[in-house]
């Protein structure tokens, strides 16, 4: 006898549990190394609800990063409404934080990383990660105009920030320390501190 079909309920939670289950297995394991039967088990979930719901792992990967980078996304436009009114270093050490916060607490570029090489690569490009580029970028070039970065690439800045957060996602997976938030904020404004060059 055949196993009924499972929708998915229309419960934002449960999505949340299997898409946080999914990026988490691809940041860390790749597409090809990461099941889907694996994926329910962290989630929670039975594998059929996940096989029915998702054609297949590739659908369920876009998914994942659909989901990973519109989170990401939502936090920088809140912080950037947030310190709109403050005074050019702030404003730029405060989202260049929350860019590392975010990427070390999701594992965005391991992400990203595992997907090297790929058409998945390309396509993550051009819907996210090259938006997300070019908006901190901007940030970046906003903070060497006011005297507060070196003049260097903005390309340059941005990938020291993120392949930090590669290298604290990596440690957190050899070591199993997951830093608090208030730990996390403190690594991060130090690393964002280094870049930015002293008053006076």
């Amino acid at each position: 006898m055949s196993q009924p079909h499972e929708e998915l309920p229309h419960d934002g939670e449960l999505v949340q549990q299997i898409l946080d289950a999914a990026s988490t297995g691809f940041a860390t394991r790749g597409l090809e190394g990461t099941s889907l039967r694996r994926i329910a088990e962290r989630a929670g979930v039975r594998h059929t609800l996940i096989s029915y719901n998702y054609r297949d792992k590739e659908t369920l990967w876009r998914e994942a990063a659909a989901f990973l980078y519109g989170r990401l996304v939502r936090r920088l436009r809140e912080v950037e409404r947030q310190v709109s009114r403050h005074e050019p270093r702030g404003r730029v050490r405060r989202l260049l934080i929350e860019f590392v916060i975010a990427c070390s607490e999701s594992r965005i570029m391991t992400f990203a990383y595992e997907a090297r090489g790929t058409p998945r690569n390309q396509w993550l490009r051009a819907h996210y990660a090259g938006p997300i580029r070019h908006f901190l970028c901007g940030v970046i070039e906003e903070g060497q105009k006011a005297g507060h970065l070196p003049a260097a690439d903005p390309n340059l800045h941005y990938q020291l920030l993120a392949g930090t957060s590669i290298v604290r996602g990596w440690w957190t997976d050899v070591d199993e320390d997951r830093l608090s938030a208030e730990q996390l904020e403190r690594e991060a404004a130090k690393l964002v501190d280094l870049l930015l060059v002293t008053d006076g």
